[in-house]
Parts: structure tokens; sequence; C-alpha cells
């Protein structure tokens, strides 16, 4: 088998070949599709979904929206009446 930049074999305790560690910097364009099938995100899918989070967070909430937000969780609580 052919030695490729990036793509290590790792053999487990009994010394058969059992593991591939691939540098996603390398193969991330072959990889994407393999990861996606398995459903492993990629860090720069997680990447872009957290900074989509603190955008979306960064506008804030008026006043009136946190004060209505909080009733709705106050009176939620399972606490006697």
């Amino acid at each position: 088998m052919a030695r490729i930049p990036g793509v290590k074999f790792e053999k487990d305790a009994h010394g058969n070949k059992r593991y591939v560690r691939i540098d996603l910097k390398k193969h991330a364009d072959t990889m994407a599709p393999v990861l996606e099938q398995l459903g492993a995100k990629h860090q720069s899918d997680e990447d872009a979904e957290r900074e989509a989070f603190y955008k979306e967070r960064a506008k804030g909430l008026t006043g009136d929206q946190l004060r209505a937000h909080l009733h709705k969780t106050i009176e939620s609580l399972p606490w006697k009446k």
C-alpha cells in the first residue's frame, strides 16, 4: 500500500491495523462526505454554528421581551401556588 502524506494507520494491542489518523488540513475535502455520512461534524461546521449563535445573541432582547420571557419561565416552574 502506498504511503500517503497525512494518513497514518494505527495498530491495536494485538498488532492489527485498527485505526486511521487523517490530517484534515490536507484531506478535508476528501473526508467531508465520509464524515457527514457518519454523522460527525467538522470543526469548521461547529465554529460556524457557534459564530451564528453569538451573532444572534449580540442583537440582544428589549426590556419588554426579557420581562415576558422571565414571566413565562417563572410561571412554568413547578412551584406550589
